[in-house]
């Protein structure tokens, strides 16, 4: 087990997609409307990068809290994993546009 990992490991796998880390585990999930629902234990959804284990009362946010809470590994052990099968980045890096200011019209 490894005791150290470094800054640039720990962001790549910060920015892994939460979907495509459960989807390449074979972890049975189902759309429901705007989240997906583990088909296994039904009282766990995941949207977006958040997930609730309702019946444990376990929350969080994240790749990394999801593989120590779900698969119990400690902080090393999920970076190396997170960053050994090239998965998916999450895509919710948009850029944001200023709002403008509302002009009345004159009258």
């Amino acid at each position: 087990m490894a005791k150290h990992v470094n800054a640039d490991q720990v962001e790549v796998a910060r920015n892994v997609d939460l979907l495509d880390y459960l989807k390449r585990d074979r972890a049975p999930l189902k759309k429901e409307r705007r989240y997906y629902r583990h088909q296994v234990h039904y009282s766990f959804v995941i949207k977006d990068q958040m997930y609730a284990w309702n019946s444990r009362n376990e929350k969080g946010v994240g790749v990394i809290n999801f593989a120590k809470m779900f698969y119990g590994m400690s902080f090393p052990e999920a970076i190396l994993d997170l960053n050994s099968q090239g998965y998916k980045v999450k895509d919710y890096y948009q850029e944001k546009k200023p709002k403008e200011h509302y002009q009345y019209p004159f009258q």
